[in-house]
């Protein structure tokens, strides 16, 4: 169909917009469709009943929740009513004493070594000397 300004355009060149339509969206093609009978159908209960192409439930999948992340609780919290949960106050592991890979000690670990330290001091130490001397 042509929009306002169109047809204000036809109007000035005396044409009409009819011509302009498309034919689906003329009168006779209204007429035309709805020009022929539609016969009834009778009731439901009159309808012939089949077992061969009875309709069958679509398949569903099953819906998946959103993931839920796992929080570790407090001493003072409890289970939180879970069906598999353990008692409280009870590790998973049990740790081992840490053993030391520089001094191989037990006790403490390379982080917190003791003579790891007192090696570094003297490294930093000697540096200290070798560039005051060369200077």
């Amino acid at each position: 169909m042509p929009c306002v300004h169109a047809c204000a355009a036809l109007a000035r060149v005396n044409k009409r917009p009819e011509d302009f339509c498309h034919k689906w969206l003329t009168m006779d093609a209204y007429r035309d469709t709805y020009a022929h009978y539609i016969n009834l159908l009778p009731r439901q209960h009159l309808w012939e009943k089949s077992e061969s192409n009875r309709p069958q439930a679509p398949k569903t999948k099953k819906k998946t929740r959103p993931l839920t992340k796992k929080k570790r609780k407090d001493a003072n919290e409890g289970n939180g009513g879970s069906k598999k949960s353990k008692p409280t106050g009870v590790l998973k592991r049990q740790l081992k004493p840490f053993t030391c890979t520089y001094c191989l000690q037990k006790g403490h670990t390379k982080r917190g070594c003791p003579k790891k330290r007192a090696a570094g001091v003297a490294t930093a130490a000697t540096a200290a000397a070798k560039t005051e001397s060369n200077a």
